[in-house]
């Protein structure tokens, strides 16, 4: 009866706002934002030095590393580790000085202003890397990189729809109920609270 008679309204859910906002920001990045004319600050691999340097940084050094890591026999339970989980591949650890050699990275390079102004430190990993055109060297095209990015979006806002309106679905709710999510928010809840406690504790006392 409390709860039923409490005043309170219906509010559009915020939380279900964020998800739309999180992923209409992809979608944005992608359609509209040419990464050619970024220049990125960040941490990345080590910079190393010119080939045959003979140092700890050589860039044309090699290291064998276990692939995909968290796919390796160790991962898995004994009864379940196997062969086809070894999957061993050779790396470079270190970047040659400004990419000019040894360098197959086609989603970035070093041609922007701040990146060819910096000074190259063997081992450093935080400096300027800049961004390449959409339709870049390794063959994907920029309408590859939106058909993913909306299918992954897509699919994002389906599923946390299903989580945050359950028992609905995303169909129930838009397409049977035609409405945004929401929620009821009652008034004063901590004087409903307090006074739902009360009843409670008269309850108990009248029962023991």
């Amino acid at each position: 009866g409390i709860k039923k008679g409490s005043k309170g309204a219906w509010h559009y859910d915020e939380v279900y706002m964020c998800v739309l906002m999180h992923y209409l920001h992809y979608v944005i990045l992608v359609t509209f934002l040419d990464p050619q004319n970024k220049q990125v600050l960040g941490l990345h691999q080590p910079m190393g030095s010119p080939p045959g340097s003979g140092d700890m940084y050589d860039c044309a050094q090699t290291r064998n590393l276990s692939y995909p890591y968290p796919f390796t026999p160790v991962a898995f339970p004994s009864f379940m580790r196997s062969d086809v989980w070894e999957v061993s591949v050779w790396k470079r650890p270190y970047l040659c000085p400004n990419g000019q050699e040894l360098f197959d990275e086609a989603y970035y390079d070093f041609h922007c202003p701040k990146a060819q102004a910096q000074e190259w430190i063997p081992g450093t990993q935080w400096f300027w890397i800049c961004g390449t055109d959409w339709n870049d060297s390794s063959g994907i095209t920029h309408v590859e990189y939106c058909l993913v990015v909306y299918a992954i979006a897509f699919i994002g806002v389906i599923t946390y729809t299903n989580a945050l309106c359950y028992p609905r679905n995303f169909y129930e709710q838009f397409f049977v109920l035609g409405e945004f999510p929401k929620y009821y928010k009652i008034e004063h809840p901590k004087k409903l609270l307090t006074t739902i406690e009360r009843e409670r504790i008269g309850q108990y006392r009248v029962y023991s």
